[in-house]
């Protein structure tokens, strides 16, 4: 307390501490929540532009803070599908708060949902971020997993649970989720959901 500069330095670190470790908890519930063996996704018609609106209130301050531009695109326009509106909100924004945090100022992430008449839904997350080796992109998917190489340089660590939370969540919905990227061009999350 006599150094106010060091007091203040010290508070700073702390905080920073407890808002990983709010950051970790909230990821453990949410894995614990979709990894559990009797989760039942609750069926109901959802459309894109509540999911996209949903994301533009919880990720769009994050975006702009960091001087990342997100783009919504639809197919058809208004799409509308029947999901979990729920995991899937927690899907999108795995996927899209990623995106952003490994996108530098200047780049943009782009989430588009294209319906398929009575096929399939697929939701894409494109960024032009720093991108995965592809040396890594069969490991992105487990738990605590960070690709600490391609990370250098980026700014907020994750708890390396996501993708895990992603990917256990989508099964729950009967989907699957793939990843594709290059190193210093960027990444595409592609999410397909059956009819």
């Amino acid at each position: 307390t006599e150094d106010p500069q060091q007091t203040a330095r010290c508070v700073q670190i702390i905080d920073g501490h407890l808002k990983r470790l709010e950051e970790m908890l909230r990821d453990l519930l949410d894995l614990s929540r979709v990894e559990r063996p009797d989760l039942k996704p609750a069926p109901a018609r959802v459309t894109a532009a509540d999911l996209f609106s949903l994301l533009r209130s919880s990720l769009g301050p994050m975006a702009r803070e960091k001087g990342v531009e997100l783009r919504f695109s639809e197919e058809p326009v208004p799409a509308s599908f029947v999901s979990d509106e729920r995991l899937l909100n927690l899907v999108l924004k795995n996927i899209v708060e990623n995106s952003i945090k490994y996108t530098a100022a200047g780049g943009s992430v782009t989430i588009s949902v294209l319906v398929a008449d009575g096929g399939p839904v697929t939701i894409r997350v494109q960024d032009t971020g720093i991108g995965i080796p592809p040396e890594h992109l069969d490991r992105v998917f487990e738990r605590f997993y960070q690709v600490n190489a391609a990370r250098t340089g980026s700014s907020g660590r994750g708890t390396g649970l996501g993708l895990a939370i992603v990917k256990h969540a989508v099964h729950a919905l009967g989907g699957t989720v793939k990843l594709e990227s290059t190193v210093g061009v960027g990444s595409t999350a592609i999410v397909t959901l059956p009819a």
